[in-house]
């Protein structure tokens, strides 16, 4: 009896199945970590915007390139020294011709659009026509 019982609920335990679980290395648009598109961008860039002459309200970003096809978007706001929530966010990057594209990491439900992203100097790029630092 005790047979039976185990041979039964390893039946059924073996017959679950779950469909909707992803494998994260497949090819259904989930990302997968890879080589850098263009190792130039390596490093930690940023910049702030001021909104008020007292400097008292303003925006930090930052973008954190690696060696990874993979970089992270920081961005918080201070109001007259409250500070928000950051905004943290990685993406998928890759580069075709001289061309390159990023999308939310991660998400098979974001699509790939042009990331304006240029190389001036070893200190210095550009992203949306805003210049960001190291």
């Amino acid at each position: 009896m005790k047979k039976i019982l185990l041979f039964t609920l390893l039946l059924i335990l073996s017959s679950c199945s779950n469909n909707d679980i992803t494998d994260p290395y497949s090819k259904n648009g989930i990302s997968k970590l890879g080589a850098s598109p263009d190792e130039r961008f390596m490093g930690n860039y940023s910049r702030i915007a001021y909104y008020s002459d007292s400097g008292r309200w303003y925006k930090y970003i930052s973008y954190s390139f690696t060696n990874q096809n993979k970089y992270v978007y920081y961005s918080v706001e201070t109001y007259y020294g409250y500070r928000e929530e950051p905004i943290i966010l990685a993406y998928e990057w890759k580069k075709e011709g001289e061309i390159y594209y990023s999308r939310l990491w991660d998400n098979r439900y974001d699509d790939w659009e042009v990331f304006n992203l240029e190389y001036v100097d070893t200190e210095t790029i550009i992203i949306n026509d805003k210049e960001y630092t190291k």
